[in-house]
């Protein structure tokens, strides 16, 4: 989130120099180093005590965000794949998350639009089913994950 937010503060001219570049680097460095075997994030570090680890939907949706303007590194593509191949679970958390992430990639692959289509009606039929969703994060979530494709996504730094 701070490589999010950092980006944005540099794309809108608030901050610049240096130091900042240098932050930037070491953020994305510090990603890169993290992510598991055959892409995406989890919580923590990708290998514990020479076990890998499974990624996490948002923590890979968050990493993935992070690292839009690098989407030419084959671990973000492959990480990319990964999220993208997560659109049947079962959690409107983990839809909402998947279709921040991945809409700003929409430009960049032709499978990115139809799967963000298939996420956004999975998400609303579960929206939609009051039994579904039973705290306010996920709703919140799902409520900015469902906005429409102008909108503001808080995930995205634009160009």
């Amino acid at each position: 989130m701070a490589l999010i937010a950092l980006e944005r503060a540099k794309r809108q001219g608030l901050i610049r120099g240096s130091e900042l570049r240098k932050r930037l680097r070491l953020g994305v460095e510090m990603l890169l180093d993290r992510v598991c075997p055959g892409g995406g994030w989890n919580a923590g570090n990708a290998v514990v005590y020479g076990v890998p680890l499974s990624p996490h939907i948002d923590a890979t949706a968050i990493a993935l965000a992070a690292l839009r303007f690098h989407h030419n590194l084959p671990i973000v593509r492959d990480s990319l794949t990964w999220i993208l191949n997560r659109i049947d679970c079962p959690s409107a958390y983990s839809l909402a998350w998947v279709i921040l992430s991945a809409a700003p990639y929409k430009d960049l692959r032709s499978d990115v639009s139809p799967a963000l289509d298939m996420a956004r009606d999975r998400l609303a039929a579960l929206v939609d089913d009051p039994g579904a969703i039973q705290d306010t994060s996920t709703i919140a979530l799902a409520a900015l994950a469902l906005e429409p494709e102008t909108s503001n996504n808080p995930l995205e730094v634009r160009m």
